[in-house]
């Protein structure tokens, strides 16, 4: 540590974070609660000081904290996945429609979008590497609609309604699990806490989606039926 004190200056001259150095330092002479408070209040850390101060946390037993940094990234991600409903069957429908080549250049769409965006985006930290990922996926999305309006003439708007049943259910039970997940925490231990909201999130969806859905199990029989008649080639 003292050899750290005289360094210091040097070392802040050249962009090197000190306070992570000593937080690590801390940290491996069992010092976990001084290493933490080198690194909680600060707003300008890195993204080894932000990992670094995710240990700590662990270490010290605030697991909940653990995760505060992690929180932006996965609304990013939960934003990004709300187009997932509608366009998760683009590929099969240009395959279907005896388009591979549509179903090709979606691929290869996506692929330059993340070749052109993430490495840019990369120079700004992981936060913008998961918008960029959100940007590709509405590009991805954008592309795929319109080759499918090319193909079936079904619109961008008639597919957006396709995905909405699936959506609106999964946007009551992220609601219900976020009204009822702090009354739960206060009311039995963690694990048991997290198994209750898991299965009322279950019973949430699967219940709306028999309200939102014109006859789920209707439409999941015929799914069912026409799959087994495919030919063998068409399946693979």
């Amino acid at each position: 540590m003292e050899l750290l004190d005289r360094a210091e200056p040097i070392a802040r001259g050249q962009g090197t974070d000190v306070d992570l150095q000593r937080s690590v330092l801390l940290a491996r002479m069992g010092q976990p609660e001084r290493a933490l408070r080198l690194l909680q209040d600060r707003k300008d850390l890195s993204g080894a000081a932000r990992l670094q101060r995710g240990r700590l946390y662990d270490s010290v037993g605030r697991f909940g904290d653990a995760w505060k940094d992690a929180v932006i990234l996965v609304q990013i991600a939960l934003l990004a996945g709300l187009r997932a409903p509608a366009s998760a069957f683009y590929s099969g429908v240009l395959r279907g429609a005896g388009r591979p080549d549509y179903a090709f250049l979606l691929a290869v769409v996506g692929l330059v979008a993340i070749i052109v965006l993430v490495p840019a985006a990369a120079r700004a930290g992981v936060v913008y590497v998961a918008l960029a990922m959100a940007i590709q996926q509405a590009v991805d999305w954008a592309v795929g609609a319109t080759l499918v309006r090319r193909l079936t003439g079904f619109s961008m708007r008639q597919q957006l309604l396709a995905g909405s049943g699936p959506l609106l259910a999964a946007l009551a039970m992220g609601a219900t699990v976020l009204l009822l997940s702090r009354p739960l925490a206060g009311a039995m231990p963690t694990l048991a806490a997290m198994a209750v909201l898991v299965a009322i999130g279950m019973a949430v969806y699967i219940g709306l989606l028999f309200v939102v859905v014109k006859d789920p199990v209707g439409k999941l029989r015929a799914g069912l039926a026409l799959f087994r008649k495919a030919p063998k080639s068409a399946v693979a």
